[in-house]
């Protein structure tokens, strides 16, 4: 497996992932900001990098259909742990559900390419490490 360009599929899933967002931020789709500082793109960033790994580690052992199929479920259960459990207790981000349903759409699809490239990503790096053991 090369880590170099598995670390690269999930920072691409993080740099689109924050795009979706700006651009519905930009474009007036939504009021939602999470504050796009740098230190706050950097915590996302290596944030993005823990789950991409959390999801490989699962993949490696149980991977029998498509990785985005399991990557887009992957980031509809991030968007509930950390969009609406964890980054609202811990007074990180506002709720998404309080913000409007704008906040809730954006989020979600935000979560969702974010689950599809790095699903995308796992499944690649798992299929070459199945093939390099072989």
């Amino acid at each position: 497996m090369n880590y170099l360009t598995t670390s690269l599929w999930f920072a691409a899933a993080s740099a689109l992932q924050a795009a979706v967002v700006w651009a519905a931020l930009r474009y007036g789709l939504t009021t939602y900001d999470p504050g796009f500082t740098p230190a706050g793109l950097l915590v996302h960033f290596v944030v993005g990098q823990v789950a991409g790994y959390l999801l490989f580690s699962f993949f490696s052992g149980r991977a029998r259909i498509a990785g985005t199929s399991y990557g887009i479920v992957y980031g509809l259960f991030l968007w509930v742990v950390l969009a609406l459990l964890v980054g609202p207790a811990l007074g990180l981000i506002p709720s998404p559900l309080a913000v409007g349903i704008n906040a809730t759409l954006t989020t979600l699809a935000a979560f969702i390419v974010y689950g599809a490239v790095t699903g995308y990503g796992c499944g690649q790096a798992v299929a070459d490490s199945r093939a390099e053991s072989r």
